[in-house]
């Protein structure tokens, strides 16, 4: 443990104290408790990491247009307006 000096605003360890009495713990505590926190609050979020989705197979069966890859998509669910 690294021992240190804190300037504290009167007031602030006025209630940190009255707080460290009402809990029964050294203020020590409460102080680490309170650092911890910022250091909590402060971390990186986890990077998103995308499952691989690859699969395998023979690929396209043949080679279509994007416009007969959404009809063909589309076939039995309705009606597909294309932009064309």
């Amino acid at each position: 443990m690294r021992k240190t000096t804190l300037a504290v605003n009167e007031a602030l360890f006025d209630d940190v104290k009255r707080i460290a009495v009402l809990r029964g713990v050294p203020m020590r505590e409460l102080f680490e408790e309170g650092l911890r926190a910022v250091v909590d609050q402060n971390k990186r979020p986890e990077s998103f990491h995308l499952p691989d989705g690859t699969f395998y197979g023979d690929g396209m069966v043949r080679e279509m247009s994007f416009a007969e890859m959404l009809e063909e998509s589309y076939a039995g669910r309705g009606t597909f307006v294309g932009r064309d």
